[in-house]
């Protein structure tokens, strides 16, 4: 493939710092949603230091959900592996959940920016989703 990339070609951000970043935030996004299962099926009223301490933390409802977008939009930009993003997108799903949980009790619309960061990054994370939807019906031969 030599010259310059086809315009629908994907082409994710190069180096090896940024892989490992990638690869990082990835690790730490699939683990704090593993932690946030744990909670769930444990029940908010168990005895676990550490899960507390993490909950107080990190809380699900804002942070925590905020975190695994990011890492999954970064996921979508800079990784290779479609498998990778698909699961991190899956995660980023499930994490959104827990804002909209969050929004049971709530009566006025300020309330509802408590979603404006995954607003945001779903539409930074669009354009990607985009690019490698048209790289791959390229690939494929499809239109």
């Amino acid at each position: 493939m030599d010259g310059d990339p086809g315009r629908n070609e994907v082409v994710p951000i190069e180096g090896r710092a940024v892989r490992a970043a990638v690869t990082a935030a990835e690790i730490l996004g699939a683990a704090y949603a593993a932690v946030c299962v744990v909670w769930i099926s444990v029940g908010r009223a168990a005895d676990s230091v550490v899960l507390r301490r993490i909950m107080a933390a990190v809380p699900p409802f804002t942070t925590g959900s905020y975190l695994v977008a990011a890492a999954a939009t970064l996921s979508l930009w800079a990784d290779r592996s479609l498998i990778r993003r698909v699961l991190m997108c899956g995660i980023w799903s499930f994490m959104a959940l827990f804002p909209l949980i969050g929004l049971m009790g709530s009566y006025g619309l300020a309330d509802l920016l408590i979603y404006a960061p995954h607003l945001v990054l779903i539409a930074v994370a669009v354009p990607a989703v985009r690019r490698s939807l048209s790289a791959f019906s390229d690939r494929t031969g499809e239109r």
